[in-house]
């Protein structure tokens, strides 16, 4: 069972159409909530083209379960 579940996880690169479970999994969490971010904040964050920055998201079940941010 373990390994089914493995499988169903997939990392890749951060396309536009993820915009909004990333926005959803981001605007009320610790830090970004304390500091202020607002879904408009990480909308404008988080269009593409990812200028200076590369996204990846962690799908599980073909859904957006995670995501990182990386500056170059």
């Amino acid at each position: 069972m373990a390994a089914a579940a493995e499988s169903e996880r997939n990392v890749r690169t951060y396309r536009a159409e993820d915009l909004p479970a990333v926005t959803a999994m981001l605007v009320d969490r610790d830090p970004w909530r304390r500091l202020g971010y607002t879904a408009g904040d990480w909308e404008r964050l988080l269009a593409v083209p990812l200028a200076g920055r590369e996204g990846w998201v962690i799908e599980r079940s073909g859904t957006p379960a995670g995501f990182a941010l990386l500056r170059l």
